[in-house]
């Protein structure tokens, strides 16, 4: 917002270097939103001092003119391990949005739903026998049946990658007690 401030010069004063400054801004907040990924670049390298990522917030260090002054701009924001990245959320964002969905996820809700069908068309069959011919340990098997549960608005959250940001591949697989309830499993992975 500072940079695309309107500092309107008048003809009839020379300029001075508050005008000087205001017509650095508005060519910087011009090469910002118009010019090219290069130009935009090399704006926020000549912008941006240093940035802290902490565990609740992210705080840039900007320089705002030429005689040194800083500025610091924090932002509140969540560390969230989503499979083996790891990403900044800020609060109130509870979707990844327009992230790809994670296959890690994906994956098992799969794996979970293959195992269910599997469980179901058994007839009387032990779950150790359907276990090993699906490939898994059957402690592992018996956990991905439960997962196999879930509700059809997260599964489909889970395919499109709109899932919460905390809901992971570990935070699911780990899951002991999978409510029977959609209600509650949504409350459960924030989605309620």
């Amino acid at each position: 917002r500072h940079l695309v401030e309107d500092k309107s010069i008048d003809g009839e004063q020379s300029l001075d270097a508050h005008d000087d400054a205001a017509r650095d801004d508005k060519s910087r907040a011009s090469r910002l939103m118009d010019g090219s990924e290069i130009e935009r670049a090399g704006v926020i390298e000549e912008l941006v001092e240093r940035i802290d990522i902490r565990r609740e917030c992210v705080e840039l260090t900007l320089l705002t003119s030429g005689d040194g002054k800083k500025s610091v701009l924090t932002a509140a924001a969540t560390l969230v391990r989503s499979g083996l990245q790891t990403r900044l959320v800020p609060p109130g964002l509870q979707t990844a949005g327009s992230q790809a969905p994670d296959e890690g996820l994906v994956r098992l809700v799969a794996n979970a739903h293959s195992a269910r069908l599997a469980v179901a068309e058994a007839c009387d069959r032990p779950v150790e026998a359907i276990a090993e011919e699906q490939g898994f340990t059957s402690h592992y098997f018996a956990q991905l049946a439960r997962l196999g549960g879930l509700a059809p608005d997260i599964v489909s959250a889970i395919l499109e990658g709109r899932q919460p940001a905390t809901l992971t591949r570990t935070r699911l697989a780990r899951t002991k007690a999978l409510p029977l309830d959609w209600n509650e499993q949504r409350r459960m992975f924030g989605f309620a």
